[in-house]
């Protein structure tokens, strides 16, 4: 999972650990980008607007990395923005 709300992590974690999902957090795009390239992992939940890298962009770079399994790994992107101003 890649946010930088503590708040929303703490959510999140919450839901994935009652279903006995494994995860990581990264608090940025650039983190997350980084993760991706140490580990195996099976999906990315992405949030959109992040400090460092926003989502958009570490999915585009997430998306261009060598191998050909980046190209087709599932990514969920979210907010948690309003749209409220």
């Amino acid at each position: 999972m890649a946010e930088d709300s503590q708040i929303n992590v703490f959510v999140i974690t919450r839901f994935l650990a009652k279903w006995g999902a494994q995860f990581d957090v990264a608090a940025n795009g650039v983190l997350a980008v980084e993760k991706v390239m140490q580990k195996d992992y099976d999906l990315v939940l992405m949030d959109l607007q992040m400090p460092e890298l926003n989502g958009y962009e570490a999915i585009r770079k997430i998306r261009r990395l060598e191998s050909e399994k980046y190209r087709y790994l599932p990514v969920i992107a979210f907010s948690a923005e309003s749209g409220r101003r």
